[in-house]
């Protein structure tokens, strides 16, 4: 559907799309949307704001689609191939389009096409330094190629996930910096009109293969020069939406506005509430069942139970500190996004609520749970419930969420005290002392090039070892190793500090081309130990570049550069054990 590719292609940090209800969506045949004045070309491989991100994903189709994530392994979809294998050591790939693909104009999309689109990226950044081992490319058929390589590629799927089709015989031996204005696309869209900076119009492709897509016949974006002109024609009707101009304050304080949606990027900064299981009332299903189907109902998309034990996933020792990560995407439950992934996790057999404050605490006075003392909150077995709940201090949205939820917890009778903490405060309080019965915090992603040896960093009290899955190949929902992926995204401030502390140290490596790994690593923990995590979690004969040390609000971090395998390796430093860390100066939110 176009709302879910502009949801999904907006950012959680002043890229925004805010849509109004006025209008029903479902009658709009043209949509009229209000975007920033910086615009000029329409180059997949070009791309270098978010805006020219959103018109080549309308414009452009890729040859794969990532799909939900789910217990955090993204699968793919393989959207315009109808099939594919590989051997076993993913060195040959037979890939096998769509009947019923077409380009813009009517023209069958061919094999010749799907090869030449993949001999033509890997010549190119950043396809070129994953595809550097590519040794051969054969026309099968008209729809079939095989595509072989002289060392294992088991992320090819996931790649092709970012190549758009290209049309070979338009195209032919043209360089990256003629594909300015292609016209002839393979996407929902192609462009009628285009004024650099003023305005482009999309006009809907007939020939496209998935028609339930594509709900408007025309999408009008309108440069206007500043968001007050931009929020006029809003409130005017000149326009259904608005991209590019919300704040962060502004968010924070229209939260739960009825008549207001908000578009977020999950992947440029997926923020979980962790629940610590091990501590009391916690440690009840019931309550942490009612606690997450409570937090989704404020605006949250989709939840991630505890697959890690539920389903078995993976091996978790007793001492292991298990979280329930909840993602918060922010995104309004009647603009379909949600609707999606809440069927992506029906069809993965599991099941899905959301309950009210007043729900939640009639369902937990049917399971026992008491308000003896008549104050409001209620008791598990005939003690007080008083959960901390932990969030990170400076950003607005984060810390509105926050609130939002530590309200909603209260209103169902779970007493519940949030307090702020400048974020290297509450890394330590969650990782190191596991001092906390909730906490809303950044989640770790990990890429993992090489898929075989996947594993999930979890924080054991013990000893702080990665869990390895046991069972990874015969697990149901990893049905493919070459599906997949584990992906930590830095956030785009500390991506660009560490990009320009490389560049100061003369090492030129630009981040997106590279797979990175975050570890979090005690410092009063052997040497040895963190050793044993890049053992584990590395390719084979990873061979890593001198750290460099790099320091942001107190917290210390080493980059090491991965030099025979597309991987930056960052290992934060979170402190030592030792007593608890709140103190006076962070009082609890009233």
């Amino acid at each position: 559907m176009l709302l879910l590719l502009l949801i999904t292609l907006a950012t959680p940090y002043g890229v925004l799309l805010v849509q109004s209800k006025i209008m029903s969506l479902a009658e709009l045949k043209v949509l009229r949307v209000a975007i920033p004045p910086y615009f000029n070309k329409v180059n997949p491989f070009d791309c270098r704001t978010w805006l020219e991100w959103l018109l080549c994903n309308l414009v452009y189709d890729t040859i794969t689609k990532p799909t939900p994530p789910l217990y955090y392994v993204f699968m793919v979809n393989l959207w315009s191939l109808s099939s594919m294998k590989n051997n076993e050591n993913y060195t040959q790939w037979t890939l096998v389009l769509r009947d019923n693909l077409t380009w813009s104009d009517g023209i069958k999309v061919t094999a010749n096409d799907l090869a030449f689109t993949i001999s033509f990226v890997s010549k190119i950044p950043p396809w070129s330094s994953m595809l550097k081992a590519l040794s051969k490319i054969t026309i099968l058929n008209d729809t079939a190629i095989r595509v072989e390589f002289s060392k294992p590629v088991p992320y090819l799927l996931r790649l092709l996930s970012s190549t758009p089709l290209l049309r070979s015989d338009i195209l032919g031996n043209r360089s990256i910096q003629d594909i300015l204005y292609f016209n002839i696309t393979a996407g929902p869209y192609v462009i009628d009109l285009m004024i650099p900076n003023e305005i482009i119009v999309l006009e809907r492709n007939p020939y496209y293969f998935l028609k339930s897509r594509i709900i408007y016949d025309k999408i009008e974006l309108v440069a206007y020069p500043d968001s007050e002109s931009a929020f006029e024609a809003f409130s005017r009707g000149e326009v259904q939406g608005v991209i590019g101009f919300v704040s962060k304050e502004f968010i924070a304080s229209n939260l739960l506005r009825d008549d207001i949606a908000f578009a977020f990027l999950p992947t440029l900064a997926i923020y979980a509430v962790v629940m610590n299981n091990e501590k009391a009332p916690l440690s009840d299903m019931t309550l942490r069942s009612i606690i997450r189907s409570l937090i989704d109902a404020y605006n949250i998309s989709y939840i991630l139970l505890d697959a890690f034990v539920e389903n078995q996933l993976l091996k978790v020792s007793k001492n292991t500190l298990v979280y329930t990560f909840i993602p918060i995407m922010l995104i309004s439950p009647q603009y379909g996004a949600f609707s999606q992934y809440v069927k992506a996790h029906e069809d993965a057999g599991i099941s899905y609520k959301v309950i009210t404050p007043l729900v939640a605490r009639s369902l937990l006075q049917e399971s026992n749970y008491t308000d003896l003392d008549n104050d409001g909150f209620l008791e598990w077995n005939g003690m007080p419930i008083n959960l901390t709940f932990l969030a990170p201090l400076g950003d607005p949205i984060i810390e509105a969420t926050a609130k939002h939820i530590a309200h909603a917890l209260n209103s169902s009778g779970i007493m519940t005290k949030l307090i702020l903490l400048p974020p290297h405060t509450l890394y330590k309080c969650v990782y190191v002392y596991h001092d906390f019965d909730l906490a809303l915090i950044e989640i770790p992603y990990y890429i993992i090039s090489n898929p075989i040896i996947v594993a999930l960093l979890v924080n054991s009290s013990a000893n702080m070892m990665p869990i390895i899955p046991n069972d990874i190949r015969q697990s149901r929902v990893v049905q493919n190793l070459d599906s997949i992926i584990f992906v930590k995204e830095l956030n785009t401030t500390a991506l660009l500090e560490i990009e320009r502390m490389i560049h100061r140290s003369c090492v030129f490596v630009p981040l997106f081309q590279r797979n990175s790994l975050e570890v979090f690593y005690v410092k009063s923990l052997p040497i040895k130990t963190l050793r044993s995590y890049l053992s584990l979690l590395l390719p084979e004969n990873t061979l890593l570049s001198a750290p460099i040390e790099h320091r942001r609000y107190g917290t210390k971090r080493y980059i090491l550069l991965a030099t025979n395998v597309a991987m930056l390796v960052v290992i934060t430093v979170i402190g030592k054990r030792g007593k608890q860390l709140y103190s006076p100066e962070y009082e609890p939110y009233p």
